[in-house]
């Protein structure tokens, strides 16, 4: 793991703590007192940690996490209010839960992004909140064995007051449904990102189009018949078509890419787009709005 200098140590804002040969190092209980409290989620894998956070990172500036005995999730809208994104992780996949009351925690997503780097695949991943410090807590456990390592990297983040309205989730009865291969699908958007930077998506009963027109007469297109092996599930009950910035939908799908075999991809003619990825530990659902045709 590469080694931190005090000029990054200042722009993260973080207190460290390291510690090593200590048989459970790091390990975090909930202890009595309000003053002691301590709530942590264990992760079995750290992928996940690293690639959700990267890809939360990539369309907002900060968010508030409700962390309760059900698990953790997040729904927040991006500054520009053109996407819009729910996370879910039930506590049932996670390896521990260690939490008795709901709370919401604000964080900076420039300063997470920073940590999530760090997190090697099978690195054990402690999040939560330490309520006596009043800071975001983020324990990376080298290698597979977690605590018993004896060995780990302690983060604690400021948590950050965080104006957020109510967002209601979009009533949407989608006339397309299709889960698709993450491979096929990263790659059809990276051919169209080379020609303009919105993209269209055309479907029928029978197909599924992908195609982008740029300066000077270019133009993408690539189809797929609905019997394509790419596919796991095609249900369209009539024909549809909208367009898309490529930009937002490329910055979650290349960091969710990693940790999901499949995306769920929902849409209606001028509607938004609903992109479901799921993962180990739960799953990441995008909305991002239409643009002209």
């Amino acid at each position: 793991m590469p080694e931190e200098n005090e000029e990054e140590r200042r722009e993260e804002e973080a207190e460290t703590e390291e510690a090593e040969g200590e048989t459970g190092g790091g390990s975090i209980v909930q202890e009595s007192g309000e003053s002691g409290v301590v709530y942590t989620f264990t992760f079995p894998k750290g992928r996940d940690v690293r690639y959700v956070f990267l890809s939360l990172a990539q369309v907002l500036n900060e968010a508030l996490f409700v962390m309760s005995p059900d698990g953790i999730s997040l729904k927040a809208i991006d500054s520009s209010k053109v996407s819009l994104v729910l996370l879910n992780i039930p506590s049932t996949a996670l390896e521990e839960v260690n939490i008795t009351d709901t709370v919401k925690v604000g964080v900076l997503f420039d300063t997470i992004k920073k940590l999530a780097k760090r997190i090697r695949a099978k690195d054990k991943v402690d999040i939560g909140v330490d309520k006596g410090r009043n800071r975001f807590l983020m324990i990376i456990y080298y290698g597979s064995k977690g605590r018993e390592s004896g060995m780990y990297r302690k983060f604690y983040l400021p948590i950050v007051d965080v104006t957020q309205e109510e967002i209601p989730e979009p009533k949407i009865d989608y006339p397309v449904r299709i889960r698709m291969s993450m491979d096929a699908f990263k790659d059809a958007l990276t051919m169209a990102e080379d020609i303009s930077d919105a993209v269209t998506f055309t479907v029928d009963p029978e197909s599924f189009t992908i195609k982008a027109s740029g300066e000077g007469g270019r133009y993408y297109e690539v189809q797929y018949q609905s019997t394509d092996e790419s596919f796991q599930e095609f249900s369209v009950s009539e024909k549809q078509e909208a367009s898309y910035s490529l930009d937002y939908i490329m910055n979650m799908n290349r960091q969710m890419a990693p940790i999901c075999e499949y995306v769920t991809i929902e849409f209606a003619t001028n509607k938004p787009i609903k992109l479901t990825y799921e993962f180990a530990s739960g799953s990441l659902t995008y909305y991002v709005a239409p643009r002209s045709l």
